[in-house]
């Protein structure tokens, strides 16, 4: 199992770590996680009060944000594919050539794996088709995803 380890200079709250394959006929991403980077609480030096805390509001996403954060949820937690995979290609982010790649997979995660790193390699506005379909389809997901950002 490859390891490895990170050194930040700079003080940053998250980051996004990639793996990607580079011996194949094409750069294939291998792995993808947003780490929150969080200090602790020993590492919090000010002793001032905090401020009034103000309503919690749910976090405006694009859909590469909300792919990129919450990857390994959709990957366990996306149900509903083929109406997921019948919306995306009405709306020309599949073909039926790359849905029938999805449905072949042996297991849901391989198949949920395999579709959002189909829409992250077609871009921003496959991504963020992808999003709003999500929202139609299973508003409960992503309602609970985003909660979990917040």
């Amino acid at each position: 199992m490859p390891t490895f380890l990170l050194r930040l200079k700079t003080v940053v709250e998250e980051v996004n770590l990639l793996l990607e394959e580079h011996d194949g006929p094409e750069n294939e991403r291998v792995w993808n996680r947003l780490v929150s980077l969080q200090a602790s609480p020993t590492e919090v030096k000010s002793t001032a009060p905090l401020p009034a805390a103000t309503p919690a509001r749910p976090p405006t996403f694009s859909g590469w944000d909300f792919i990129t954060k919450h990857k390994s949820a959709l990957e366990t937690r996306l149900g509903l594919l083929p109406r997921i995979l019948s919306l995306l290609e009405d709306h020309k982010v599949l073909n039926a050539e790359e849905r029938e790649e999805v449905v072949s997979k042996s297991t849901d995660i391989l198949k949920n794996q395999a579709l959002l790193n189909m829409v992250v390699k077609k871009g921003a506005r496959a991504q963020k088709q992808f999003y709003q379909v999500l929202k139609e389809v299973n508003p409960y997901l992503v309602e609970d995803l985003e909660e979990q950002t917040v």
